[in-house]
């Protein structure tokens, strides 16, 4: 049995995952800001649960904490994506996407870390389409490829991985 931490645990993704994670044997800690959705989710997959907003980084940090050491793995399920018309999108909705879909996604990789890296597999996380975080025993490697309707390019990020996230949440092998 092995421990994934998934942020926006109580989401539509997020939750889809968790679901996944546990029935084939996995546990699973959940973070997300709304207690009424991730508590009855936990209970139901027999895993725990941490409240937390992504931004906030010592928030984060203690939900990573309140899983203990055991984390093997990371899904980022936290994210947004602004659907509006090119013409309409502002200098803020840029910004408020970057923080929740990359910079959140940082942080909660960081906050990890320390414990994923204690185990000895790579795991491969799905991020809302949005990016992509391969980490490694070794350390991490993130690309962010913001893809909302507006905007459609990736920095960095390898074909293979996407094509991996497109087939859902596994372990790759080494």
């Amino acid at each position: 049995m092995v421990l994934y931490l998934v942020t926006g645990g109580a989401g539509g993704i997020g939750s889809a995952l968790a679901r996944r994670l546990a029935a084939r044997g996995d546990s699973v800690h959940l973070v997300g800001r709304d207690a009424a959705k991730l508590e009855p989710l936990a209970s139901e997959l027999s895993g725990t649960f941490a409240l937390a907003d992504v931004l906030d980084r010592a928030a984060l940090e203690q939900a990573v904490l309140a899983a203990g050491p055991d984390i093997a793995g990371l899904a980022y399920c936290a994210g947004s994506i602004t659907l509006k018309p090119v013409s309409r999108i502002t200098d803020d909705d840029v910004e408020r996407d970057f923080k929740l879909n990359a910079l959140g996604a940082l942080r909660a990789v960081q906050a990890a870390l320390p414990w994923v890296r204690a185990h000895d597999h790579r795991v491969c996380h799905g991020i809302r389409g949005v990016s992509v975080t391969v980490t490694t025993a070794r350390g991490a490697q993130t690309c962010t490829a913001m893809r909302p309707s507006w905007l459609s390019a990736g920095w960095g990020c390898p074909a293979g991985v996407w094509s991996s996230v497109a087939r859902g949440w596994h372990r790759v092998r080494k």
